[in-house]
């Protein structure tokens, strides 16, 4: 569903609403997930909270796995 928005706001709402409440909750597996969308989408890489969320959410990976590669997500780098 974050994925999916098509708005600031409406990703901003929905991180704020479904991510951040459970970040400490998802697996490795679910994190990578959110990190596709997030890089996948401009609704919700370049909305005003981004670069704090997609802080959050790399430090929780790195708590996960300390060598998890973000080469690829150019939004996580």
């Amino acid at each position: 569903m974050f994925g999916k928005s098509f708005g600031y706001q409406m990703a901003d709402d929905r991180y704020t609403a479904l991510i951040e409440p459970h970040l400490r909750a998802f697996s490795l597996k679910e994190l990578e997930a959110i990190v596709e969308e997030v890089n996948g989408n401009s609704q919700v890489n370049g909305r005003r909270r981004a670069r704090t969320d997609n802080y959050n959410v790399k430090e929780r990976i790195l708590e996960l796995n300390k060598n998890f590669s973000f080469a690829k997500y150019q939004n996580f780098v």
